[in-house]
Order: structure tokens, then sequence, then C-alpha cells
């Protein structure tokens, strides 16, 4: 059973991420500031661009555009796969693997098949997890505050 992924091995992932995005400090910057919840936040929204740009370039017969942005799309599914944890809920971990297992698979038939059907089926799936998120990076927050004294910040910096 792979081991749980730490905040270095999730801020890895989203900084190589970030080295594909060429000459873009700000994102890079980001990266190295963003808490977990975010990094996955940041990674479904690179997938759902890349997806959005693909099925653009594919619907206006541009297979060179379609392929390149469909291999990032599909990049950014293998990132969100290598942040998994099978640690705390091994049945959502299985779930999510095989989702983003499926979502690929999809994108490779897109990509050499041209299927616009397919990348529309891959961003109705990314919609709800997508969704899903924002909301439990919302209850974390929430639980941070009720958990985490306001000043743990300057406690932590003068030990």
């Amino acid at each position: 059973m792979p081991r749980a992924k730490t905040l270095r091995q999730i801020q890895q992932a989203a900084a190589q991420y970030s080295q594909q995005v060429q000459g873009n400090r700000h994102l890079r910057e980001e990266v190295k500031q963003a808490n977990p919840y975010q990094l996955i936040k940041m990674l479904y929204a690179a997938l759902e661009s890349h997806l959005d740009a693909g099925l653009s370039a594919l619907e206006r017969g541009d297979t060179v555009s379609a392929t390149r942005c469909l291999d990032k799309a599909h990049s950014s599914i293998n990132y969100l796969r290598a942040c998994l944890s099978p640690e705390f809920y091994p049945e959502l971990y299985e779930t999510l693997d095989a989702l983003y297992d499926y979502m690929g698979q999809r994108l490779v038939t897109a990509r050499l098949k041209h299927e616009v059907a397919a990348v529309q089926e891959v961003q109705e799936l990314l919609r709800p997890l997508q969704e899903a998120w924002v909301e439990v990076e919302t209850t974390a927050d929430e639980l941070y505050k009720d958990f985490v004294p306001a000043d743990y910040d300057s406690l932590s910096e003068s030990g």
C-alpha cells in the first residue's frame, strides 16, 4: 500500500507542474505559498484549463494544439494521482485512483482518435470533483480556526 503523501511531496508534484509553465514566476511562488488544499485546487484548475483548450482545438480541427493540451491535461491527472494517499480513507483512495485512471484513458482515446466526446466526458467527471474539493478546503479552514490558537504563528516563530 502506498505511503501517505507529505506536504513537501505534494508541493514537489505541484512545483513540477509549475515548471511546465515557462517563465511563470508568479505560479511558482503561488505553489511555494500554497497549503495542500490550495495545491490540489490549482491542479484541478490547470486540468480544467487544459481540457477547455484541448476541446477547443479539437473542435477547430487543430490536432497539434489539441494533442499538446490533452497531454498537459493528462499530466495534471497524473499529478493528482500522485497526491492521493490511502492512509485516511482507503476506499476514497481506491475510488479516486480508479476515476483518475479512467479519465486518463479517455484522454488517450481523445488524443488518438480526436474524440470530442471523450474530452467532454472527462470535463463532466471533473466538475463534481472540483466542487467537492472547494467544500473540503472550506471545512478544513473552519476546523483549523477552531483547533489552532489565533497566535499560533507567533508562538511557533519564538520557539
